[in-house]
Formats: C-alpha cells, sequence, structure tokens
C-alpha cells in the first residue's frame, strides 16, 4: 500500500501504519472540508485509498490559488467530441464543475482509424 499522500495528511491529525504495512488508521480532522464546504468522513478517506485507477493516471494538483497554496486530488475526463461541439462542450463542462476555474484542454487529433472517427461522429451527431 503506497504511504499517506499530502492530501490525505490534510485531512488527518495523524496515520498510524502496522508494522507489516498493510492497516493505516487514520484520525480525522474534526473541521476537515473539502473544497465546497462538505464534511470529509471516514468513508472519504477509505474511498480515497481504495479507487480504482482505470486510466493508470490518478494526478494530484498543487497550484495557488486566492493567495494560498492547495493540493486537491483532479479527475481527468477525457471527452471524445467534434470539433464543431466542442464549444457546447467547454460549455457545459464550466457550467457543471465547482471551480471557478476549470482545466479544459483540447488535445487535437490528426491521426484517428477511420471506425473510431465514423462512430465518434455518428454518436454525437445522434445525440
Amino acid at each position: 500500500m503506497a504511504p499517506p499522500d499530502t492530501a490525505e495528511l490534510q485531512f488527518a491529525t495523524d496515520i498510524d501504519i502496522s508494522s507489516d504495512g498493510l492497516t493505516y488508521t487514520a484520525t480525522l480532522r474534526q473541521d476537515a472540508t473539502f473544497h465546497d464546504g462538505s464534511e470529509v468522513t471516514a468513508a472519504d478517506f477509505v474511498y480515497r485509498r481504495n479507487r480504482p485507477s482505470a486510466s493508470g493516471l490518478d494526478p494530484e494538483a498543487i497550484h495557488h490559488w486566492e493567495g494560498e497554496i492547495h493540493t486537491d486530488d483532479e479527475e481527468l475526463l477525457p471527452a471524445k467530441t467534434t470539433d464543431e461541439r466542442y464549444p457546447a462542450l467547454c460549455d457545459r463542462v464550466v457550467e457543471l464543475h465547482p471551480y471557478d476555474v476549470p482545466c479544459v484542454e483540447r488535445f487535437d487529433e490528426t491521426a484517428v482509424l477511420d471506425s473510431f472517427g465514423n462512430w465518434r461522429a455518428e454518436s454525437i451527431d445522434g445525440a
């Protein structure tokens, strides 16, 4: 099991690790909250330790915001769309995202399998 990371340490007053390294006991801070003010619970902590990462990416953002350094977990959402629908996708992400300044990045594809490109266009046009 990986050692506690910076984000986990922000939510706990201490984390004890058993001698075999298989059991972690965390004492959560009483005032631990997420960026939206909701309470951090033991279930949140367990989920963070055990969630799968199918893409192999589990980014942690360390950034400067409103005069302070923040460390947040991030979720990557690869969204496949067409050039024509990209502006609408961006608008929807901004509308739904909890951050004031969400990160939306575009990766232009220069080579795509025809079968995938056709499926994507048909799926989006039919939406």
